[in-house]
């Protein structure tokens, strides 16, 4: 078995190994954030009615309120 830092690589080996990292990294990213848009609303809301805030106002809406800040949706 050779051991890697025997091995010479070239400028252009270096850059397409990175190019593979950085791919395959830009697509799990992707994939988890497809992934995640489906549960934030639900998440947010799970989160936000386990605080134990005393307020007035209902946290299910403060929750919706938010998911629609961060969707865009809201101005």
């Amino acid at each position: 078995m050779q051991s890697y830092l025997d091995e010479q690589m070239s400028f252009s080996e270096h850059f397409s190994e990175f190019y593979k990292i950085i791919r395959f990294s830009a697509i799990g990213v992707v994939i988890i954030s497809i992934s995640l848009s489906f549960f934030i609303d639900d998440i947010l809301i799970n989160w936000l009615d386990n605080l134990s805030l005393k307020n007035d106002f209902s946290l299910a809406n403060t929750a919706r309120m938010i998911g629609l800040i961060l969707s865009g949706h809201y101005y």
